[in-house]
């Protein structure tokens, strides 16, 4: 059985550290930019109208998006989730500074501090693709969320994937001469995404979106 058919992540450590710093997380996100639909708007659509007393957004990093998302939809209490505390409070800051209330809740999304049932809504944007078990992860998500609740997953696909490599890899070379990139081995991308997703909840829709990536 392969790495992906087990639902795991073979993510190198360095990387983890480094999406798990704040300062080196700013560094990577400001290598590249998309030109197309703008990572806040994707979904978002599907939370038009909705009411959510309580959501969460699991794997939150910086934060990005959050306001735009949380414009489409009317949500009374916010959290904002990531494994490292310090990325949560700087995207409970920024949201602060926005106008909007919100929670920093440092926590692993394999071990939710949230009570059975309790939340309305979950966004997974772009992070299921970097936790140690994709089904660890969606187990406890749909453990927290309430019967009917939704969970709003985006990722990217394996061009996208390989387009960030080779962007990550020119730079490392620019810096590092000769220095050897290891490819990421990731399993959850669009072509995963049904297939776990539905061993745990009823896929209602799903959209691809179109973006270009682009070297800052």
């Amino acid at each position: 059985m392969n790495n992906d058919e087990l639902g795991s992540n073979l993510v190198s450590p360095d990387l983890q550290r480094q999406y798990r710093d704040i300062h080196n997380f700013l560094k990577r996100s400001m290598m590249w930019k998309t030109n197309g639909k703008r990572m806040g708007h994707m979904g978002a659509e599907l939370l038009a109208g909705r009411a959510a007393d309580v959501a969460c957004e699991v794997g939150c990093g910086l934060g990005t998006g959050i306001s735009e998302l949380v414009e489409f939809c009317q949500i009374k209490a916010l959290y904002v989730l990531d494994q490292s505390f310090e990325m949560s409070r700087f995207t409970q800051r920024s949201l602060v500074a926005q106008g909007l209330r919100s929670v920093g809740v440092g926590a692993d999304v394999c071990n939710l501090p949230f009570r059975s049932s309790s939340l309305d809504l979950v966004l997974a944007r772009h992070m299921l693709y970097h936790v140690r078990s994709v089904d660890l992860a969606l187990v406890e998500i749909r453990r927290v969320l309430k019967e009917g609740g939704l969970l709003l997953v985006t990722t990217v696909t394996p061009e996208t994937t390989q387009e960030l490599f080779e962007i990550h890899k020119s730079v490392i070379a620019a810096f590092d001469g000769a220095k050897s990139v290891a490819p990421m081995s990731v399993g959850f991308r669009t072509v995963h995404a049904e297939r776990f997703l539905s061993k745990y909840f009823s896929i209602r829709q799903v959209r691809i979106y179109q973006a270009t990536l682009e070297f800052r």
